[in-house]
């Protein structure tokens, strides 16, 4: 009876900690603009935390009081975390608008996630070591962890985050009634389900005023891809991730004369499509007379659902106009819909994250020209002024010109703040001189903007754009791919390094460093790294450390290319982390069974392979299919080389080993999603660290070679 107890809080515990690692990870972003560097920098922390829990409680004697406590002080650990990351805009002093900044990851962030993480790995130990079968512990806590992220992805997180809370609050609450107390335990949780619920507005409101937010809340929602917010008005402000986007009703002397500018860069547009400038406000506005047709692509349906609420009788009334197409899907797959478009708008902001970056990368820039008509026209904000093209925002510049160059045969830059890429297929296109917007303003009829055949000058400066083409003619630029989004790192320095200053020379210096040399002697070092690492077995925790970076360097390089194909890691961060979890509890259930056929050598060799396939770029190809595919093989690969890793720890069947092997592996997760999560993926690229992946996986096939263990 005891020990199908432990293996049921051993689920348990998995269950609870995922869904609590989810939830502060999707918060983290939220602090940081949705930008994936949340990822590295709090699970580094995550990682580190729960390697730390495990190896201080490897050699301590099973308790039962701990078994019972650990999925509490876990869940606990989560509602802290919560509370501290939502307050962190209030805790940095900003104004309402404005996000927390990268400075926070040092202050809040470890405040925020240590509790539950070190709960995590002490809990996992006491349990693992109360079990005393490596294969069975790491198994059955992957498979709960399997559960707790597909609960979080298609339960908990379309409910919102007060619910979540509530619901592993009461979990952790649950294991500590007496055994068999299964009414008290269904009372416990429909109660916690009714308090999350009912929280929600009250969570809500405390968000908002931690945000510094002016005016009352009218409206929030946690959509699959953010948190949206809006204020009472009228003006209504529309907050997304706790950064103003827009006000309704918008600025009449600002939003209009900015669209209608827009529209007068193409001499005769009929059929317009546009991407961003839905909460900002300039839809409305782009629906002249002369349009026929406009498309908009938004996929967050919820930010559509909120504008169309009665926040701006003319926006509800452009959104139900007939002449109005919704789009909402991924950008990529929305281009499959549009055809003979005369004017493409890319309004959507600089590419600060891999989400908003997608439509940046040289893979769908080369999908449009597709969709343009024969003088169809591609306009693109770059999200920086022409008032400083030196350091970082000349540098961001520069990789966007050069990324449409490679596509476009005609590529101008029309100067103001933003800059303005102008791209057509045809070659013979020429500059829109200001006279000749002008022009096309005068025969635009009485429902024209007043004065803007006076601002157009101002607006289009000849000699100020072809200085500011000259400038961006940086033939040093790399072209910004799915692959290597070398546009992101800029757009993300020049926002952080806002608040955190020493990241803009720090940054600059690493975007200028040399890339393959650099590249060439991770590799060097990865190699001797990796060799050393399995030959020196006296080190006992060498081969662990060596997977655990592995492991975790797959999951981030397919979450990267989750986020930049689909963009929804923001809710579906649940559901690949049980992809990952069911691979690790499927292959160490597997090793238990059969551990002569999972020796080290065959799957660091099957690990080369998925490293090889991710280099190649399988996963943009149908990546709802390889993504997770390669997920499940990824983590079956680790999950089958724990059992092995305990035993050179110490025995698979000594609770000590399982302990200090799990705190390795950990350790050595959490280097990786410091390196590759904040360094790897935004500089070198996800090609090149795949690369280095499957090069330290053929070191371990080498060394690990005559290794052979009996885990049994």
């Amino acid at each position: 009876m005891e020990t199908h107890s432990t293996r049921f809080h051993l689920i348990l515990l998995g269950a609870v900690a995922t869904a609590a690692q989810a939830l502060l990870l999707r918060e983290a972003m939220t602090t940081l603009r949705g930008s994936e560097l949340a990822w590295g920098a709090l699970l580094f922390l995550w990682l580190a935390g729960a390697a730390g829990g495990a190896r201080f409680s490897a050699g301590g004697k099973p308790r039962t009081w701990v078994e019972r406590w650990s999925t509490f002080a876990i869940a606990s650990g989560a509602a802290w975390g919560f509370v501290a990351l939502r307050a962190a805009p209030a805790l940095a002093g900003g104004s309402g608008g404005e996000t927390a900044n990268a400075w926070l990851v040092l202050l809040v962030w470890p405040i925020a996630v240590l509790p539950a993480a070190v709960a995590t790995g002490a809990g996992f130990s006491f349990l693992a070591g109360r079990l005393g079968e490596a294969a069975s512990a790491y198994g059955l806590e992957s498979l709960g962890a399997a559960l707790g992220g597909l609960a979080f992805t298609f339960i908990l997180a379309p409910l919102g985050g007060s619910f979540m809370i509530s619901i592993l609050v009461g979990l952790g609450v649950t294991v500590l009634l007496p055994p068999r107390s299964w009414f008290l335990s269904l009372l416990l949780l429909a109660t916690a389900f009714t308090i999350g619920l009912a929280a929600k507005p009250w969570v809500a409101s405390a968000t908002w005023a931690a945000g510094r937010h002016q005016g009352d809340l009218a409206a929030s929602e946690e959509s699959r891809h953010q948190r949206l917010e809006i204020s009472s008005g009228p003006p209504h402000s529309v907050y997304a991730d706790g950064r103003l986007t827009g006000t309704f009703p918008p600025d009449p002397f600002l939003e209009r004369p900015s669209a209608e500018f827009l529209l007068l860069l193409h001499p005769d547009a009929h059929r317009v499509a546009v991407i961003g400038g839905l909460s900002d406000g300039r839809i409305g506005a782009l629906l002249g007379p002369s349009i026929e047709q406009l498309f908009i692509i938004e996929e967050d349906r919820a930010l559509i659902r909120l504008l169309a609420s009665g926040l701006s009788p003319a926006t509800t009334a452009t959104l139900n106009d007939a002449r109005v197409g919704l789009i909402s899907t991924a950008p990529l797959r929305a281009l499959n819909q549009l055809r003979d478009i005369d004017l493409f708008l890319l309004l959507d902001g600089p590419p600060t994250n891999l989400r908003a970056n997608r439509t940046r990368t040289l893979e769908f820039l080369q999908s449009i020209p597709s969709c343009l008509s024969e003088q169809g026209l591609l306009v693109m904000s770059t999200g920086t002024d022409d008032t400083y093209l030196g350091g970082i925002a000349g540098r961001l510049l520069a990789i966007q010109a050069t990324t449409l160059k490679s596509v476009f045969p005609q590529v101008f830059a029309v100067a103001g703040n933003p800059v303005l890429l102008l791209a057509a297929r045809d070659r013979s296109a020429e500059f829109p001189f200001a006279e000749d917007l002008v022009e096309r303003w005068r025969r635009r009829g009485p429902d024209r903007v007043e004065y803007l055949d006076l601002m157009v000058p101002t607006l289009l400066n000849a000699s100020r754009s072809s200085e500011l083409m000259h400038a961006l003619e940086d033939h040093n630029a790399p072209v910004n791919t799915a692959g290597r989004p070398t546009a992101v790192l800029a757009a993300a320095t020049l926002t952080e390094g806002r608040s955190l200053h020493v990241l803009l020379p720090m940054f600059g210096a690493l975007m200028d460093a040399p890339r393959w040399p650099a590249a060439l002697a991770l590799a060097a070092a990865l190699l001797l790294f990796g060799g050393s690492g399995f030959v020196r077995l006296k080190q006992r925790t060498a081969p662990a450390l060596i997977v655990g970076f592995v492991g975790m360097t797959w999951w981030l390089l397919l979450l990267a290319a989750w986020q930049a194909t689909r963009g929804s890691v923001y809710s579906e961060v649940g559901l690949l982390s049980a992809l990952f979890m069911g691979g690790l509890a499927a292959g160490s259930f597997s090793a238990s069974f059969r551990p002569s056929s999972f020796t080290l050598s065959r799957l660091l060799t099957a690990g080369f392979g998925l490293s090889g396939a991710m280099f190649f770029g399988i996963t943009l190809v149908l990546p709802e299919i390889t993504i997770p595919s390669f997920l499940l093989f990824g983590g079956g690969i680790i999950g089958a080389a724990f059992p092995s890793l305990a035993a050179l720890s110490g025995g698979s069947r000594n609770r000590r080993g399982i302990a200090i092997a799990f705190a390795a592996d950990e350790m050595g997760a959490a280097g990786a999603a410091f390196l590759v999560g904040i360094i790897g993926i935004p500089w070198l690229g996800s090609n090149a660290v795949a690369a280095g992946t499957a090069l330290l996986c053929l070191a371990g096939i080498v060394a690990a070679g005559p290794i052979h263990l009996n885990t049994r």
